[in-house]
């Protein structure tokens, strides 16, 4: 497998990335590291603040970070039965929020073309100097679950964990 690397660290909104970032920002609260217990409030009853920017169990911001996605999972960890109407600003909400995805993805769509177009140019040098190298990359191991299930169902279960429930926002009645 071969990866584009960039210089250094990928600076966003002054954060810095080394690894991979999850397209949609949003961070589960297992991600985190953080032991559960310890975020739990003095009543233990919900999560008192979960993830960066979050302090003392205030609410953050609501806003894109991965602190405010985090304390928002924790607030409301299990979905009722209802469903609620949508207001004015519900509805303006809702499409500003598929108009920055489609236009994510039409940026994400620009970028691996432009990177496709710099993996051409470099051909089977190492880079572009001063700019960006294609460098080699190990192979990724990965298991057969499904094949180990079914041929050693008891190991399998025995290296089994579920982690945390959590929720997805989707799009109601269609796809992601």
């Amino acid at each position: 497998m071969l990866a584009l690397e960039i210089g250094g660290a990928l600076d966003v909104a002054g954060h810095a990335f080394e690894g991979v970032v999850e397209a949609d920002g949003l961070v589960p609260v297992g991600a985190l590291g953080a032991d559960e217990d310890v975020l739990r409030g003095a009543e233990g009853d919900e999560l008192a603040g979960v993830g960066p920017g979050v302090v003392g169990g205030e609410e953050p911001a609501i806003d894109g970070s991965a602190g405010a996605s985090s304390w928002l999972l924790g607030k409301y960890r299990s979905p009722g039965e209802d469903v609620i109407d949508p207001t004015a600003d519900d509805l303006a909400t809702f499409e500003k929020w598929v108009a920055a995805k489609a236009a994510r993805d039409k940026a994400e769509a620009e970028a691996d073309a432009l990177g496709n177009l710099l993996k051409a140019r470099i051909g089977s040098a190492r880079g572009i100097r001063g700019l960006v190298n294609w460098i080699a990359v190990k192979g990724r191991e990965s298991l057969d679950t499904k094949r180990l299930r079914a041929e050693m169902p008891d190991v399998a279960a025995l290296y089994t964990t579920i982690g945390e429930p959590t929720r997805s926002l989707r799009i109601a009645g269609g796809k992601k």
